[in-house]
């Protein structure tokens, strides 16, 4: 499950892939006169588009189960069996 450290190195990582493309000098040729961003060729967006999109992955199938849960909770009658549900929710994203 991703935690706010895990959340805030995502944002940390679009900060600094947006640092290089708005730093003007990073356009200007460097040594043997190619840019850092000619010799970047978009590495640093595509890796932080991917990072993203795996988020996204994550929260969504997290949100599912959360929702599946849920509705389990509000159709059992069992004492036992919502504590089960309700611990399930505890550790949904947790890898059990």
């Amino acid at each position: 499950m991703m935690n706010k450290e895990e959340d805030q190195n995502i944002i940390d990582l679009l900060k600094q892939a947006l640092a290089f493309y708005s730093n003007e000098e990073n356009y200007n040729g460097t040594k043997d006169n190619i840019s850092l961003i000619a010799m970047d060729r978009g590495h640093q967006a595509r890796f932080a588009f991917k990072q993203i999109k795996e988020l996204e992955g994550i929260n969504k199938d997290i949100e599912a189960e959360y929702y599946k849960l849920t509705n389990e909770v509000e159709s059992e009658d069992s004492p036992e069996n919502l504590l089960k549900i309700i611990n399930n929710i505890k550790n949904i994203g947790n890898g059990d």
